[in-house]
């Protein structure tokens, strides 16, 4: 076989697999090759992260805008109070108020029949009475000498409230002195009271 004059071509070189070294080993291998940086994340509002022009456009922007023109952010809104009712719908709020006006009435009306038998008063004509029950709405339930007193006050106004004075009539009159007229049950008394027999 005759000789080629001509060298062969180098085979293409494999990324991947990189060429074994041909010369002699050195002591001091190259290091290895470090791994790219990512570059760090952006911070949002950060101009000195954007391209040059880009950076232009928005100096420019702002020296045209002037800063008093800018919008003042929102105040943020404080939070809501325990037991803010204002913040409910209407059908909730109307629901809670009259739950409350129901419940006022209930402790009045307990006021009443607790207090009123030791204030001299009737409980149930003063439960009767818009006025006495309008008087005594404005004073506190739980104070049983202002309930008296203003249980005192509608009785001096309207004395019918006052409780009655010894027992309770019932029953039938007996101090009659006369006996009433007896009636005959049949004709043959009727006849013999007439003749006297």
């Amino acid at each position: 076989m005759p000789e080629n004059p001509t060298p062969a071509p180098a085979p293409a070189a494999d990324p991947a697999n990189p060429p074994a070294p041909t010369g002699p080993p050195q002591d001091n291998p190259p290091a290895p090759a470090a791994p790219p940086q990512n570059p760090p994340a952006p911070v949002e509002g950060d101009v000195s992260t954007l391209p040059e022009w880009a950076q232009t456009m928005i100096k420019e922007a702002q020296e045209k805008a002037p800063a008093a023109e800018q919008p003042a952010p929102p105040a943020p809104e404080p939070p809501a109070a325990e037991g803010d009712l204002s913040r409910l719908p209407k059908w909730a709020q109307q629901q809670i108020s009259t739950a409350q006006e129901q419940a006022r009435t209930a402790a009045v009306h307990a006021a009443v029949l607790r207090v009123a038998p030791t204030a001299g008063a009737n409980a149930a004509a003063l439960l009767d009475s818009q006025s006495a029950m309008t008087a005594l709405a404005a004073v506190d339930t739980n104070d049983q000498t202002a309930v008296a007193a203003a249980i005192t006050a509608a009785v001096q106004a309207q004395p019918h409230l006052a409780a009655a004075v010894g027992p309770a009539r019932g029953g039938a009159d007996f101090g009659s002195a006369t006996p009433p007229e007896r009636t005959p049950g049949s004709l043959h008394d009727a006849i013999a009271a007439r003749l006297g027999a």
